[in-house]
């Protein structure tokens, strides 16, 4: 299911989208849809976590990214040890997967292991899950 058809669609706030693919900003989260083939980088996503510190008009953003795995694609984890590197914060990530061969996705576990990655197989339980903590933390 892609977040524009989910139940959680009213939340959205902006979305961006590139040739990569589309990413939904709410207040608390942000849902990214990586597009089919693609090999998303350190590069890509520098991109959009500064559109991202734009819309907020901050870098002192807090938020948590959901990667929600509609389409086949690759990502180079290794780059991505840059996105602490170069102090950003991100509250948690979790993972939806569709099939089986998306669950190898998880493997990138270890590398996110500090921020409590999720699994999920429906994108509405990844949000309502997201939600719930958040309701719980204030």
């Amino acid at each position: 299911m892609k977040f524009l058809d989910s139940t959680y669609s009213h939340l959205l706030k902006k979305t961006l989208q590139y040739d990569i693919g589309t990413f939904y900003i709410t207040d608390n989260f942000v849902v990214g849809e990586i597009n089919e083939g693609v090999n998303f980088d350190w590069d890509n996503a520098k991109v959009i976590i500064e559109d991202i510190y734009k819309h907020f008009e901050t870098s002192d953003v807090d938020l948590a990214y959901i990667s929600n795995k509609v389409n086949n694609y690759s990502i180079s984890p290794a780059q991505f040890f840059n996105f602490f590197k170069n102090k950003h914060k991100i509250k948690s990530v979790s993972l939806v997967y569709y099939t089986p061969s998306n669950l190898a996705f998880t493997l990138l576990d270890n590398f996110f292991e500090k921020l409590k990655l999720q699994k999920f197989n429906s994108l509405d339980a990844a949000i309502k899950s997201l939600l719930e903590k958040e309701k719980m933390a204030s």
